[in-house]
C-alpha cells in the first residue's frame, strides 16, 4: 500500500504513536462513560467497538481506513478496562478485583489467543484474510448479543419488598 516498505513502517510507527496518546487521552474519558453507562453496558459497548472493528477489518483495503479501523480499538480498550474494573468491583468482593482480573481475564485471555491462534490461522489459509475476518467479528457479535442477556446488572434498583406489618414480640 506504500511507495516502499520502509514508508509503510515509518507509517505505521507513526499510527502506533497516535493509538497510544488517544487510549491515554480516553482512559481519562473512559470511567466517566462507565459511571454514565453501567458496567454491563460499558462492556457491551467496548465489545460492540470491538466487533466493528474486526467486521470492518475485513471490508476496508486501503491505508486510511486501515488506520481508522485501528484506531477504533484506542477507544474500546479504556471502555474495556474501566469497565471490566467496574463489573468486577460491583458483582464481586472488591478485594478480589485484582485476583479476577488478572486469572480470570489476562490469562484467559492469553490461553484463548494461543489456543485458537492456529485454527485462526487455518481460516486465514482457507477463506483469506477478509473472510476470516468476517467470521471473527460475527462471532464477536454473537458473544456479544450473549453477554447482554447473561451478564448481570446490579446499577439497576430491585424492586422493593413488600412492607408487612408483623410485629416481633420478644418471648
Amino acid at each position: 500500500m506504500f511507495p516502499s516498505v520502509e514508508e509503510g513502517n515509518r507509517f505505521y510507527g507513526y499510527l502506533n504513536s497516535a493509538q497510544v496518546f488517544v487510549e491515554a487521552g480516553l482512559m481519562f474519558v473512559a470511567p466517566y462513560v462507565v459511571n454514565r453507562v453501567g458496567a454491563k453496558n460499558g462492556l457491551l459497548l467496548s465489545g460492540a467497538i470491538m466487533a466493528l472493528r474486526i467486521i470492518a477489518s475485513g471490508l476496508v483495503d486501503d491505508a486510511i481506513s486501515i488506520s481508522m479501523v485501528k484506531l477504533l480499538h484506542a477507544v474500546e480498550l479504556p471502555l474495556l478496562l474501566v469497565s471490566i474494573f467496574k463489573y468486577i468491583t460491583v458483582n464481586f468482593d472488591a478485594r478480589l478485583s485484582a485476583t479476577i482480573y488478572l486469572i480470570g481475564f489476562n490469562v484467559m485471555s492469553q490461553v484463548i489467543t494461543t489456543a485458537l491462534s492456529s485454527l485462526v490461522g487455518e481460516m486465514y489459509d482457507t477463506f483469506g484474510f477478509a473472510n476470516a475476518y468476517l467470521v471473527l467479528g460475527i462471532v464477536v457479535s454473537l458473544n456479544v448479543a450473549i453477554s447482554w442477556r447473561v451478564l448481570e446488572d446490579k446499577n439497576k434498583v430491585a424492586p422493593a419488598l413488600p412492607q408487612t406489618n408483623l410485629k416481633m414480640s420478644r418471648d
